[in-house]
């Protein structure tokens, strides 16, 4: 909403309900394999010395999340002297709740044993009861202000934000129960400072501070601390006269303290835990430009280097953070026909590549890296009728080969990526 020349008002709001749930089956003992010489189960496991029978486990989870946030800010655009501002004061809210059921069957099932040289596939056996429970609501506030200065060719930007964070969480885990509530509060702060040069090209560099209430609790109860950083970032942004093309290439240096991690201590039961300190570094290069009529491209690379430097495990130590690819790079082209019976119609195609990551912090376990083609369709609605104006109608692929490729791997256990998706969407901006 604006109210003047110079004063305007915005509000953003989100709600998002996601489900989900997993089932599968565990082996328990391998080496020194336990078989049942009879279908009783009250018979005494006896030593299978020829290790054909694993025993197995089932185990299931659902979850299920609720998230709404708002934003509310004014804008002033302002001048004194020879300075220009653009002033921003806004508050925002987010509450998120988070719930999780889950259990495993017993590990000695007579009709889970598993000959590993005479597979039978398909057996029916009594699903496992969700006795375990986890719930955890997050509120938090916070008030922001900032003021970006344009004086000549030069650009400061100054940002400040005060958060108030509470959560709650209700945990019941083998028949105990556990409850905790947890206050935080944090004041980060941002500056940034750039200088356009006449030829396009515009260097810069940025420190910001980061402040992340982490949801839930680790395995043993324990409520998860605020996710907080500090980051340091220089870079150079190029725009060519004339040219619809821009470039930029960033270098930075981020410290991350209480990062969520994987707990791989039950690998039926996935949990987090928190890792003291996190160290990154890394450079991103991206570029756009709009090669003719219709025809836009866009493509990007990313180089990180991460380094686990506090933790409590010794294992850890020095070792590479969970999920961080060393290396990605991305390629888009879309064509959209501008004018003529087809106007509107739009075309879009690239592919993905992404590094090796370590699925445990003791990077004992590694997934390959992979390469994925994605395609989609966009028809601008207003070519067919003005009145729809703002509409767009969009067809992704993701995966178009159906490619199948691990995303991660930690104890023992390897993990898919998913296959070909195909999502429709209508959207509509005014």
């Amino acid at each position: 909403m604006r109210f003047s020349d110079t004063l305007k008002a915005r509000q953003n709001f989100r709600y998002a309900d996601v489900e989900s749930s997993y089932q599968g089956l565990y082996p328990d003992n391998y080496w020194g394999s336990y078989v049942r010489p009879t279908d009783d189960p009250d018979f005494p496991v006896e030593s299978d010395p020829n290790l054909r029978q694993i025993s197995r486990y089932g185990s299931a989870y659902q979850d299920k999340t609720q998230t709404i946030t708002l934003d509310n800010h004014l804008q002033a655009d302002l001048t004194f002297g020879a300075t220009e501002h653009t002033l921003l004061a806004g508050l925002d809210f987010r509450h998120f709740d988070a719930r999780r059921r889950n259990g495993s069957t017993d590990y000695d099932l007579p009709e889970l044993f598993f000959d590993v040289y005479n597979p039978v596939y398909g057996v029916d056996f009594a699903k496992p009861e969700l006795t375990n429970r986890f719930r955890s609501d997050l509120s938090q506030v916070g008030i922001y202000g900032q003021d970006q200065i344009k004086w000549r060719q030069w650009l400061l930007t100054v940002s400040i934000r005060q958060d108030w964070a509470s959560s709650q969480t209700h945990q019941k885990r083998d028949g105990e129960i556990t409850d905790t509530t947890q206050d935080d509060e944090a004041f980060t702060y941002r500056t940034a400072l750039g200088y356009q040069f006449d030829n396009g090209i515009a260097p810069y560099y940025s420190y910001s501070e980061s402040f992340d209430p982490a949801i839930g609790a680790d395995r043993l109860g324990n409520v998860f601390k605020p996710t907080t950083g500090q980051q340091h970032e220089v870079g150079i942004k190029y725009q060519p006269p004339g040219y619809n093309a821009y470039v930029s290439l960033s270098a930075y240096h981020l410290v991350q303290q209480n990062v969520l991690t994987p707990d791989l201590t039950e690998p039926d039961n996935p949990q987090q835990k928190q890792t003291g300190e996190v160290v990154a570094h890394g450079m991103e290069l991206e570029g756009k430009a709009s090669l003719a009529n219709g025809l836009d491209i866009t493509a990007g690379y990313a180089y990180t280097a991460t380094e686990v430097t506090k933790t409590e495990e010794d294992s850890e130590q020095g070792k590479w953070l969970t999920y961080t690819p060393k290396h990605q790079a991305s390629l888009w082209l879309d064509y959209t026909q501008p004018s003529g019976a087809f106007s509107g119609v739009g075309m879009g195609a690239g592919t993905r590549y992404v590094g090796m990551n370590y699925g445990d912090l003791s990077n004992s376990q590694k997934a390959p890296s992979y390469v994925l083609a994605d395609l989609a369709a966009h028809y601008d609605l207003s070519k067919l009728d003005a009145r729809m104006k703002g509409l767009r109608l969009s067809v992704n692929v993701n995966n178009l080969l159906d490619k199948t490729f691990v995303v991660t791997c930690g104890d023992g256990y390897c993990f898919y990526g998913e296959r070909r998706t195909v999502l429709a969407s209508l959207r509509y901006n005014w």
